[in-house]
């Protein structure tokens, strides 16, 4: 696990000055990435783990700095391609309408969006195919139920920028976990 950890601090936080917040994200992804391993596709538990580590990361950088690195969008496609038995045509079909609406979603109403949250989405898409499409309609249920709650206690207001990543990282996994479950369903 410290092995783990310090292997994430040198590929996000290369250069960077110490903080102890960096430092907890990496011994925490490390830690929570092992247990992610038993809990999605059992057959291909180092790639859940990966996936994990790079989606962990995402969410806390969102969370923090309301920023998505290009490097962590970039490890999403090809976890996502090995963990979904998607068509070739389907993701890349998926990754282009998807993308293009969140671009257009970005281009027509600024503040709406950030770009790294297109970006994440398109990788998505493109990495799991159409089955994305279910996990982040529960992604976006779950991001603006939060975000009513957190109006309604006024906490914030409609001006205050929330973090969309983590959300969609949750629909990544839920994806995941769907796929997981229907498998072994459809298998017994």
């Amino acid at each position: 696990m410290i092995a783990g950890a310090l292997l994430l601090w040198l590929f996000l936080f290369r250069g960077q000055a110490f903080s102890w917040k960096r430092a907890s994200l990496c011994v925490c992804a490390s830690g929570a990435s092992l247990l992610s391993a038993l809990f999605l596709v059992p057959e291909k538990h180092w790639l859940c783990h990966g996936l994990f580590l790079v989606l962990l990361a995402i969410t806390w950088i969102d969370v923090h700095e309301l920023w998505i690195p290009d490097v962590l969008t970039l490890l999403v496609v090809p976890f996502g391609y090995l963990l979904s038995d998607a068509v070739w045509m389907e993701r890349c079909l998926c990754g282009a309408l998807l993308g293009g609406g969140f671009w257009l979603l970005w281009m027509l109403w600024p503040g709406c969006i950030g770009w790294g949250d297109v970006k994440l989405c398109t990788a998505a898409a493109f990495a799991l195919g159409v089955d994305f499409l279910y996990g982040l309609q529960l992604g976006v249920i779950a991001a603006g139920g939060h975000a009513g709650i957190l109006l309604i206690r006024k906490r914030v207001t409609l001006q205050t920028r929330l973090p969309f990543g983590p959300w969609i990282a949750l629909s990544i996994v839920l994806t995941l976990c769907i796929n997981g479950c229907a498998q072994r369903h459809f298998l017994l």
